[in-house]
């Protein structure tokens, strides 16, 4: 039985040390795979230690190492110095012990001894999970309410400055070579209306950000449109203050000429309403226990051409990254609509029909279809009388997130 060691430290404290969390997480499930030697335990030699990260998601490199290396078929036993320190969202860890478990793949912790396989020991972990989850969420609260202690006394105890000032007895007093540096975006935007023309001024002019870095168009965009350089901090109670960079009146000349440059800009093409065939009734079901809705959205390409797509609403709606278990795709609404006509013809005549109008192909299937199941490049077709049937899904669009 091949055993991997999953290892997890929520911060980076103490990991530059000879011996620490990691390393003494590692060492009692090393002992005690050497105890199951008789069952035909072994150790593997790959190392999966996240340092660092949080047990509130799944993004984490050496959790997706795991989750692929079991995927792969190369691991038998994943094993745990304890089970927060594999996910403490309730959620998030049923799912990935049900992707386990499909692949016929154990989970053991080492300190917390329980038998998935009978009811006790299932309620026996959902138990330990739901105060995995509680104590994550109760710190949080606690940080949170020390913040808004903090602003509300003016104090900064958010770790990096911002750009223009300096952190003095957690105070922020003003940094003048970068307060000028403001001071002139402030003046230059009502002239330029433009966030890529006020940055490549200020690069031309040989001005950096922060960490030495050149200026890029979202900095700018935070730059002009952040209340603190106006002197302003926001807190539960209201607003505290502290020394501002810039006048009150030149930010409210930046904001008009923000809201003035918005309304000069094209506006979207939108979609109507009946143009969005498939609203409401394409899932994706993949190799995770759910399935969610398709969301159906347009990208504008060129000056006049707009790019339809239906696209998973999971990390859409959220603005989240998708873990390492879901797919990463997104469909083009024309070719998936028209493979879903296509089926239905076939279904129903035998063979493809004459050309219909946009309009009479939603009426179709709006009264016939009841669900669509999509995964990959197969979908799965249910109408409303209850019969299933699958069809080929094409018009797949990768979408690729940032590692």
């Amino acid at each position: 039985m091949r055993c991997a060691i999953y290892t997890r430290k929520s911060s980076t404290e103490g990991l530059d040390q000879q011996y620490n969390s990691l390393e003494n997480q590692r060492q009692y499930c090393s002992a005690y795979i050497a105890s199951q030697g008789g069952a035909g335990w072994l150790e593997l030699p790959a190392i999966y230690d996240d340092g660092g990260f949080s047990g509130g998601n799944l993004n984490r490199p050496a959790l997706k190492r795991l989750l692929d290396d079991v995927k792969g078929g190369l691991i038998d036993i994943v094993v745990v110095y304890k089970i927060d320190r594999l996910s403490r969202s309730l959620r998030d860890f049923t799912n990935l012990v049900a992707n386990l478990d499909e692949r016929g793949v154990t989970f053991v912790s080492v300190t917390q001894a329980f038998d998935t396989g009978t009811s006790m020991g299932r309620l026996t972990l959902n138990v330990l999970l739901s105060f995995a989850q509680f104590e994550r969420e109760l710190t949080s609260e606690r940080l949170k309410d020390k913040f808004a202690a903090s602003r509300a006394r003016g104090l900064w105890l958010h770790g990096r400055r911002p750009y223009g000032y300096r952190v003095v007895d957690l105070r922020l007093e003003t940094d003048e070579a970068e307060a000028n540096v403001i001071r002139k975006a402030f003046r230059r935007y009502p002239n330029l209306l433009s966030y890529s023309k006020l940055a490549t001024e200020l690069n031309k002019a040989g001005h950096r950000g922060r960490h030495g870095g050149e200026f890029t168009v979202i900095m700018v965009q935070k730059m002009l449109q952040s209340r603190l350089y106006r002197g302003e901090m926001k807190n539960q109670e209201g607003v505290t203050t502290h020394e501002p960079i810039i006048t009150e009146s030149a930010w409210r000349r930046v904001q008009q000429a923000i809201s003035s440059a918005n309304r000069r800009a094209a506006p979207r093409r939108r979609v109507a309403h009946m143009d969005i065939m498939l609203k409401g009734i394409l899932v994706t079901v993949n190799d995770i226990p759910m399935e969610h809705r398709y969301l159906h959205y347009a990208l504008r390409s060129g000056e006049r051409r707009v790019v339809r797509l239906y696209q998973d609403g999971r990390y859409r709606r959220r603005k989240m990254s998708p873990p390492p278990i879901w797919p990463t795709v997104s469909y083009r609404a024309e070719e998936l609509e028209a493979d879903v006509i296509s089926a239905l013809d076939r279904l129903i005549c035998g063979a493809p029909s004459s050309p219909r109008s946009h309009e009479d192909c939603v009426a179709m299937v709006r009264g016939l279809v009841d669900r669509i199941a999509i995964d990959g490049d197969r979908m799965t077709i249910t109408l409303k009388s209850g019969l299933k049937f699958d069809a080929y899904a094409g018009g797949r669009t990768v979408i690729r997130r940032k590692t």
